[in-house]
């Protein structure tokens, strides 16, 4: 939804986000990457995790 609200706005030419929901009940936390896909621009390469 927040990749969706993002691309819809005109006033945003690219976008890189990264959502992480912390766990409380398991040894390690949830992880989203999203990005608007612009061919050179946020994104063009994963982050490495680390």
């Amino acid at each position: 939804r927040i990749q969706r609200a993002l691309d819809a706005d005109s006033g945003i030419a690219d976008f890189h986000v990264r959502l992480e929901h912390q766990e409380s009940l398991h040894p390690h936390d949830a992880v989203a990457y999203a990005s608007k896909g612009v061919p050179g621009g946020y994104g063009a390469e994963r982050p490495k995790a680390g």
